[in-house]
């Protein structure tokens, strides 16, 4: 983590834990490349995201609106800022509802594919169409069964990514 995070050493962690990260460290945590997959790094991002919607959902219309105007000078729109805010303190009445993240293309319906020397994601439209339709119109328990053995699946494979980058590192070291 430390190789990658930006901000300087204030970002560095010391040892092994659990971290609250700041948002430099969220962002650099979301964007590591170079230890696990594709997959390994979206799980990251979607962890990260499932943790923003938490902490949203104890936000007062206040601190909503504070932030907002911080952020909005980042958003490009044409929608006008009342109706911008408008939108955001609605859309705070739904972060009540639980959320279920979904990791697309799902497992078993894409395979790698080497182009020109370059490497790629072939996605079997038709299946993940088919997993995504199921998984908006299907009922909550088939849909939460399935991606909680996803995300079972992403950690165990994040972890023995974990594990051959630690390795490799160590080899390097000698």
């Amino acid at each position: 983590f430390n190789k990658y995070v930006g901000g300087g050493s204030k970002n560095r962690i010391s040892k092994a834990g659990t971290y609250h990260f700041n948002g430099q460290q969220a962002l650099s945590y979301c964007r590591i490349r170079k230890v696990g997959t594709d997959t390994a790094r979206t799980a990251r991002q979607r962890k990260v995201l499932g943790e923003i919607m938490k902490k949203c959902r104890s936000l007062s219309p206040v601190e909503a609106q504070r932030i907002l105007s911080v952020a909005a000078p980042y958003v490009t729109t044409n929608m006008p800022r009342d109706e911008m805010t408008s939108f955001m303190l609605e859309g705070l009445s739904s972060l009540n509802y639980d959320t279920m993240g979904l990791r697309i293309p799902m497992d078993g319906a894409w395979t790698d594919k080497k182009i020109n020397g370059i490497w790629y994601v072939d996605i079997d439209l038709n299946k993940n169409a088919r997993f995504l339709n199921q998984f908006v119109d299907g009922d909550d328990q088939t849909a939460s069964t399935r991606v909680g053995r996803q995300q079972k699946a992403d950690e165990a494979k994040a972890a023995l990514d974990r594990k051959a980058y630690e390795k490799k590192s160590k080899k390097k070291s000698k």
